[in-house]
């Protein structure tokens, strides 16, 4: 199955279980996160392809250059948050939602947080214990995205 078949129901699984794997509590909530803006030059990078593409077409000469995959990677860094009863999760993310590499948690007892809603994402600001505050956004298209549970759970502490 490719990520444009998923469903709602099929990407809260898919964050769930590729986190539950690496998480020993029961897992309640899981999502994909980006640092804020990404969205936005995920967006530009591929308006910009398109219009480079009618451009060469409409004048039938040029060159064009599609972005490395290393330029691609640098301008989209997927993370996966899960929620547990007691603590906050954060991993490296594939492409398709897989974890890559260690993870980092904290008490959500000792994690303030802070919610900017858009039309389209989410951004929302985790004040964490003993270092700098962590800006994240996320996809929350639809009245009943997966991504707001994650949200209403991290919530429950606002700074």
């Amino acid at each position: 199955m490719s990520f444009l078949d998923w469903t709602a129901e099929s990407y809260a699984e898919r964050c769930i279980d590729q986190t539950q794997q690496h998480i020993p509590d029961l897992v309640l909530a899981a999502g994909m996160a980006t640092p804020i803006g990404a969205h936005k030059a995920l967006g530009s990078t591929l308006a910009g392809l398109g219009g480079a593409i009618a451009s060469t077409a409409m004048i039938g000469i040029g060159v064009f250059r599609i972005p490395s995959r290393e330029t691609v990677k640098k301008a989209v860094t997927n993370h996966l948050l899960a929620i547990t009863a007691e603590r906050i999760y954060l991993f490296n993310a594939g492409p398709l939602l897989n974890v890559v590499g260690e993870g980092v948690s904290w008490k959500r007892s000792e994690v303030k947080t802070r919610l900017v809603e858009g039309p389209v994402t989410w951004r929302i600001t985790l004040y964490l214990p003993r270092t700098d505050p962590l800006d994240l956004e996320l996809l929350v298209r639809g009245s009943s995205h997966p991504n707001k549970q994650v949200v209403g759970l991290l919530m429950r502490n606002p700074a």
